[in-house]
């Protein structure tokens, strides 16, 4: 077993606001301020996604970004089985607050990784569904990072004219990703699948790449807000999709 310390000089790993019960910037549920995720390879490497508010974030002289770009940035690093090397690590956002909260592993050790940004220049790339800010006061976003933590492949934002943040994904054998999130626009249903119209909640499978939805749909009660806060997310073998949540105090979800 062993344990360390990762940090800078700021508040790192607590989204926004730590008081429980204060809204605002991506905190927008009771517990936001605390996502975020750890798994691990093959060979018990580390890989843990975050967000920091230090501008000395340890991060790597071949990182995809090195700076610190705003007031609150996303952090995504990989530490070694034993916790004493830090492989690789780096910031992620713009000039304004980013929150990563969710990754997953490729079969070769890429990560996926996905989160909320008010930032209208976060790192994006060419040929991805949406490389441009989508509109409302946040988007999601989902980030497809290579193997050695030195280059962003694919990283798009997610989201609506609305609000909208992408709170776990995961991903199958053919590495398509899938993602649950929030939104308070029209997030995209298509053709054949089972939605509730109207309704706050978004589940989509995406192409590797991020070029393309495969599908999306969106699920609640139909009253144009989200209904609840999306707590853990599952693909199967059989590309099953599970989802657990809580929040709704409505009979009619």
């Amino acid at each position: 077993s062993a344990s360390t310390f990762i940090g800078g000089s700021a508040d790192d790993g607590i989204n926004f606001d730590p008081l429980e019960f204060t809204r605002g910037n991506l905190k927008r549920n009771y517990g936001d301020q605390n996502r975020g995720e750890v798994v691990v390879d093959a060979q018990n490497n580390i890989y843990v996604t975050s967000c920091t508010k230090s501008n000395d974030f340890p991060v790597s002289a071949t990182a995809p970004q090195t700076a610190f770009a705003g007031t609150q940035d996303g952090c995504i690093f990989k530490l070694s089985a034993n916790c004493q090397n830090l492989i690789y690590s780096t910031f992620i956002g713009g000039t304004s607050d980013d929150a990563c909260y969710s990754l997953d592993l490729t079969s070769s050790n890429e990560v996926y990784v996905c989160g909320g940004t008010m930032s209208n220049n976060f790192p994006t790339t060419p040929g991805v569904m949406h490389p441009a800010f989508q509109g409302g006061s946040y988007d999601g976003f989902i980030t497809h990072l290579n193997a050695a933590g030195t280059q962003f492949l694919q990283s798009s934002y997610i989201g609506t004219s609305g609000n909208d943040q992408v709170y776990i994904l995961k991903l199958d054998k053919a590495g398509n990703v899938y993602c649950i999130g929030q939104t308070t626009g029209a997030y995209p249903v298509s053709n054949g699948v089972y939605s509730n119209p109207n309704s706050g909640q978004f589940i989509a499978k995406i192409q590797p790449d991020l070029s393309a939805h495969i599908f999306s749909t969106i699920f609640g009660n139909g009253n144009g807000a989200p209904n609840i806060s999306p707590t853990a997310f599952l693909v199967d073998t059989c590309e099953n999709i599970y989802v657990a949540g809580w929040g709704t105090n409505s009979s009619d979800f």
